[in-house]
């Protein structure tokens, strides 16, 4: 299969994707949710929804392309994420996504899938996503390089919060229950491609040493990060957030982050307990600071 250039442009879906109290609450624990934050755990409370839960649809329908753009079952690497919020999560429902490809871009020693997904639950806007996957080995083509991402540098003085949460030894494998079986993961099991994330084999053919954090597991943490710092823990506190995986995590690590007020978002970095960052060009939009949509579909 070789890399489908024609794609570019492309709309698909959409796609859809059923979730109930049990899926958010098993995505709280899955970005490390403790008794400290029962709302996420308890029906009682609804349960409430961890505002990054809003990137889980966006995740499916980016990987449901890439039989038709030529790279499945090729090394891919999650390169950035952001996130848009219309409205709260409800705690229950059924997401809607279209996705648009924006473009493939060559990177020299790889391709870079652009794309924006659009989501609704009952038919109104939710969320909407920008998800870029670096196809590692697929450059050289001779296409545009595509945009320049925004650089968002920390200011120059200590943070305004610093928030220092564990990962456990299963947290990939915890997170993997969230990404719910596709027929993508269907097939990837029937090649024997092996999960990096889990696999302590499929990490060594990976070059690590050890099985990989997701990365947007990764970002659940920073949203967690942030809810704690500015509001007791309320996910209404949110409208957007954005980052760059810029390094590996493994389970078992301690994540700090560190938050700066910014003109009405916060920006922020990540770094594992060796002191690397693993995310950046990071920004937290604020509730107040962001304007909402009534609707938004691709054309």
């Amino acid at each position: 299969m070789s890399l489908n250039l024609d794609a570019a442009g492309n709309t698909y879906g959409p796609f859809h994707l059923e979730y109930s109290t049990r899926d958010v609450m098993l995505y709280a624990l899955a970005v490390g949710a403790t008794e400290d934050e029962l709302p996420f755990l308890y029906e009682r409370y609804g349960p409430q929804v961890i505002p990054s839960f809003a990137v889980v649809p966006s995740f499916k329908a980016a990987t449901a392309i890439l039989e038709d753009v030529g790279v499945e079952g090729k090394p891919i690497v999650h390169g950035e994420q952001q996130l848009r919020l219309f409205r709260p999560i409800p705690p229950a429902g059924r997401f809607t996504t279209e996705l648009r490809l924006n473009g493939i871009y060559d990177k020299g020693s790889g391709a870079v899938l652009d794309m924006t997904c659009y989501t609704k639950v009952a038919d109104e806007p939710l969320c909407e996503n920008h998800v870029s996957f670096f196809v590692v080995g697929e450059g050289g083509f001779g296409g545009d390089r595509g945009p320049k991402s925004e650089k968002i540098p920390p200011p120059e003085r200590p943070p305004d919060h610093e928030i220092t949460m564990p990962t456990s030894t299963t947290q990939a494998i915890l997170y993997r229950l969230t990404l719910l079986p596709d027929e993508a993961a269907a097939r990837a099991i029937a090649r024997g491609d092996l999960d990096a994330h889990v696999d302590p084999e499929g990490a060594r053919q990976a070059g690590f040493d050890r099985p990989l954090l997701h990365g947007i597991c990764t970002l659940g943490y920073l949203t967690r990060s942030v809810m704690r710092a500015i509001s007791e823990n309320d996910p209404t506190s949110i409208a957007g957030l954005r980052a760059r995986f810029a390094g590996p995590v493994h389970p078992g690590q301690t994540l700090r982050a560190r938050l700066w007020r910014d003109d009405g978002r916060l920006v922020a970095e990540m770094t594992n307990d060796t002191g690397a960052i693993v995310l950046a060009n990071a920004a937290v939009e604020l509730q107040g600071t962001q304007s909402k949509t009534t609707s938004r579909r691709i054309q």
